[in-house]
């Protein structure tokens, strides 16, 4: 930003030299700031008691610029109450900075004070609408194109700047809106609403809003099938380009332990730990985009914590829309005299590169998460999280399970029952073969979580349950808005009134059916050639889809496993030792992709968009032509004796190698599938003729699946027990 009221720009150096540096994550501070200061960034310029400039500061979200002409535009909100990163008078952190809209004003031409609206515009959910004072002396700035400012008065942003609105206050079928950047004097750390707004700076919003995405959002996905809005169908606008667009309202999955509180794109979760009547800790499982970081601390402040009380965020992996709130969700807690801890993946001992390659979120790691264990980031060990990595969505992705003890409050559970929820921190497949390796270990990953990580949490719970990453991979935000229709005008111990989790499908089969959407249109070619040549939902279900129901696919020119590769191994005939589960079983039957998600008998008489029943399930349109219920296959936990040692090879100089199986350490083992069998009988025939230790003799194709003869019972030829 040029100074007020000025059009040269200034060129501004330090004199003091930064030298701080995080060594557990290799990031200097001086990565920071250049990472942060960009062009239309907002900065504040510091200076010591002699006058000299000791520092450049961003304020407000990393991602708020105000980009002119042909340049793309980010937009994001900050809240008075809980954004504004400031150096307050006397050198201490401070609230002192709020962005919106500027959508409302009370002000009397002529007259010395009035007030103004800010905010994200949104009645619908509620998520951002505050008001400030402004008076005559407030220093009233417009922001060009060429991002100079020149002063203004009261008078004449009444007139031309406020953003309209319809009779209903709302603007969301306004394409003309102005953003407003207030400053205040004073650190408003006791009520921000008596704050004066000192400075103030307008621009027109830097992107214009086609028509058919201006409506009011919903409690659902846009992509969803059970929006309110038929014209909103098919729609999923991103938070990154429009966070108004998609906010959401959070909710309850456990009382007292474990919420909801991302946007309609992506999965934050909150955890609490309440110690002792009215003193809790709180944690949080990824921070979404940095657009929706507003979002996700107003969510936070509607159940009833407040969000300055957390203490750890952890991290999945090095994708903006995974990690982008965590910078000024943390500026945010430590300016209010908090400190929070970022927990991170480094990948030890396997030396696979930390996900986060962000400066500005790198250098605040404080901590590494431990892989294979069970860690409690509170008092209690009422709720504990265990990371372990499943890598190919991204390097070094990890995956987590959340464990819940319920205690006497929870709406379904008993108290002292525990309660697992399996989270996929990388769940997008991989459409391209420049990924190399990556898409071969995002297969290997899918399968671990079914006949490894699955078994074990039905082994320790009295129930699991999946929590997805985004919400286009399951369908929790619509059971949430299903169980608020059904549940209208009730209470929790009215008659007939049903709990959330009573309407979420509960057990392995609905994590391993979530798992194997992706795993289809990763790996399965036929599914994705019928679907290019006939693009409606395809598959050998006895009882399709209606042709008629419109889904998508990942990409027209979709590069799956099992036609491009990379390959471990040549086609063939291979000996294969059987090893067990950690279930100890000999290996596991799993039917093909079910797009129709979540069916509950608690939601029959309620219908989506098309008139379904939604008692059979919500069906999600991303991918959801791999549907197929009636394949089934068996899987196996393996080794096959061909000196592989856990690496891809690949042969192509232009495909990286790198490691798949053995970054679960000593004892890795792959995980393969037979090909697809007609039936659930057939394939547990074939099962049950097979023994833990023995070795067999298979053919495998070029992808390691497991070919099936002409006569079932000859896949396997026995070979002998392991000596």
């Amino acid at each position: 930003m040029v100074p007020a009221g000025e059009s040269a720009v200034k060129t501004y150096t330090t004199d003091y030299v930064y030298t701080e540096r995080n060594d557990m994550t290799q990031t200097d501070y001086i990565d920071l700031l250049l990472n942060e200061c960009k062009k239309g960034a907002f900065c504040e310029v510091l200076y010591d008691a002699s006058g000299a400039i000791v520092g450049v500061h961003q304020v407000l979200d990393s991602n708020i610029r105000i980009s002119r002409g042909e340049e793309s535009s980010v937009i994001g909100f900050d809240t008075a109450q809980y954004g504004g990163d400031m150096t307050a008078p006397g050198g201490v952190s401070g609230r002192m900075v709020s962005q919106g809209w500027l959508y409302g004003m009370e002000y009397a031409s002529g007259e010395k004070e009035g007030v103004i609206t800010v905010g994200d515009g949104n009645h619908v959910t509620y998520v951002f609408e505050e008001r400030y004072k402004v008076t005559d002396q407030t220093g009233i700035y417009l922001i060009g194109d060429d991002y100079g400012s020149i002063p203004s008065t009261l008078d004449e942003i009444q007139a031309h700047y406020v953003t309209e609105t319809d009779e209903n206050g709302d603007i969301y079928h306004t394409k003309d809106r102005y953003t407003v950047v207030c400053i205040f004097a004073d650190d408003y750390h006791t009520d921000y609403q008596d704050s004066v707004v000192e400075e103030m700076y307008v621009y027109k919003t830097p992107y214009q809003q086609p028509d058919d995405y201006l409506f009011v959002p919903d409690d659902a996905p846009n992509h969803s099938d059970y929006r309110e809005n038929n014209d909103a169908f098919n729609k999923n606008y991103m938070p990154e380009s429009h966070p108004e667009m998609t906010s959401a309202n959070p909710f309850c999955l456990m009382e007292n332990k474990l919420y909801w509180i991302g946007d309609d794109e992506v999965t934050v979760m909150l955890m609490v730990d309440e110690y002792a009547p009215g003193e809790y800790n709180l944690a949080v499982l990824d921070m979404g985009w940095p657009s929706s970081g507003y979002q996700y601390i107003r969510n936070i402040e509607k159940l009833g914590f407040d969000p300055r009380d957390l203490t750890v965020i952890n991290l999945t992996h090095g994708h903006v829309d995974h990690y982008g709130g965590a910078w000024d969700f943390a500026e945010m807690i430590q300016r209010a005299g908090g400190n929070v801890n970022f927990k991170d993946d480094n990948g030890e001992p396997w030396d696979i590169a930390p996900p986060l390659t962000d400066a500005t979120a790198r250098f605040m790691i404080t901590d590494f998460i431990p892989i294979h264990e069970w860690m409690g980031n509170f008092e209690s060990d009422d709720i504990q999280i265990y990371y372990y990595i499943t890598p190919g969505h991204s390097m070094g992705c990890p995956s987590f399970i959340i464990r819940v003890v319920a205690d006497e409050d929870d709406e379904y559970f008993e108290a002292g029952e525990v309660v697992e929820f399996s989270f996929m921190g990388g769940y997008g497949a991989l459409a391209n073969l420049n990924r190399g390796y990556l898409r071969n270990a995002f297969e290997y990953s899918l399968r671990y979580m079914e006949s490894y990580i699955i078994p074990m949490m039905e082994a320790e719970a009295d129930y699991i349950y999946c929590i997805p990453g985004h919400t286009n991979h399951y369908p929790i935000m619509e059971v949430n808005k299903a169980y608020q229709k059904i549940n209208e005008g009730k209470a929790y111990g009215d008659d007939g009134y049903v709990p959330f989790m009573a309407c979420y499908t509960e057990g392995a089969e609905s994590i391993i059916n979530q798992l194997e959407k992706r795993q289809a249109t990763q790996v399965y070619d036929s599914y994705f050639q019928e679907w290019v040549n006939d693009p409606r939902p395809i598959g050998y279900a006895s009882d399709p889809l209606d042709p008629d129901y419109k889904v998508t696919g990942t990409s027209q020119n979709y590069q799956t496993n099992d036609t491009y590769g990379p390959f471990k191994r040549e086609a063939g005939q291979y000996e294969i030792e059987i090893l067990t589960d950690t279930s100890n079983e000999t290996g596991a039957v799993i039917h093909g992709y079910n797009a129709w998600l979540n069916p509950s008998e608690y939601f029959e008489g309620l219908t989506n968009i098309d008139g379904e029943d939604l008692s059979e399930g919500f069906v999600i349109e991303k991918d959801a032509y791999v549907h197929d219920p009636d394949g089934w296959y068996v899987q196996l936990c393996v080794h096959v004796n061909d000196g592989y040692t856990g690496n891809i090879v690949t042969g192509d100089p232009e495909i990286p190698s790198g490691p798949v199986e053995s970054l679960q350490g000593d004892g890795w083992f792959e995980v393969l599938r037979t090909e697809r069998l007609n039936s659930r009988e057939e394939a547990e025939a074939l099962l049950s003729a097979l023994q833990t230790g023995s070795v067999y003799t298979v053919m495998l194709d070029q992808s390691s699946e497991i070919q099936l003869a002409e006569d079932l019972a000859d896949t396997f030829q026995p070979v002998g027990e392991k000596p």
